[in-house]
């Protein structure tokens, strides 16, 4: 094969810009429009973030008004009609507190199932088999028990004690 001559390519130089806008453009980031460029992280990168976060913080997570305004609505209405709950600012907290240790509680038991079915996505069945075999009561459970302990609780339409009939008798014949 017969050697071919190469023919000499155009050389264009660059020119560079030296302009103060083009430079902090390129310092910051920004496109020729002035838009930044959003970062893009890989899937999970940010949910992983997001829940170390979360497990630094001894805060509480749910809302205190919210919380607050659904458990004065419950009281109200598991209360007789025209009797008002007034509660202590440090019992809506004891109560916020334990139902947020309980939903942890249930959300451990709820990805434990979901590893156990070789998974790391939980879902409703993984949730409904914790609140099964981990003791927790489900909703219907704990509305039964309500209504059970609402039945049983003696009824208190005066503001007399409720007195032992055999218990003031013998207080009566110990008194003489």
């Amino acid at each position: 094969m017969p050697r071919v001559k190469q023919t000499a390519r155009k050389f264009k130089p660059v020119q560079k810009s030296t302009s103060t806008d083009a430079m902090k453009n390129k310092a910051t980031g920004l496109k020729p429009g002035g838009v930044k460029k959003a970062r893009r992280f890989k899937p999970g990168t940010v949910a992983l973030r997001e829940i170390r976060r979360q497990q630094k913080l001894t805060t509480n997570i749910i809302p205190r008004a919210p919380f607050s305004r659904l458990v004065r609505e419950i009281a109200q209405n598991a209360s007789p009609v025209g009797m008002s709950i007034r509660f202590k600012a440090d019992a809506i907290q004891a109560l916020r507190v334990a139902a947020e240790a309980h939903i942890i509680n249930v959300f451990e038991k709820t990805q434990k199932a979901a590893i156990h079915r070789d998974s790391v996505t939980i879902r409703p069945k993984d949730m409904r088999l914790a609140l099964d075999l981990g003791g927790i009561m489900s909703g219907a459970e704990f509305n039964e028990m309500l209504k059970n302990m609402s039945a049983s609780a003696p009824s208190n339409d005066s503001n007399k004690e409720n007195v032992d009939p055999q218990t003031s008798e013998s207080a009566a014949e110990s008194a003489e």
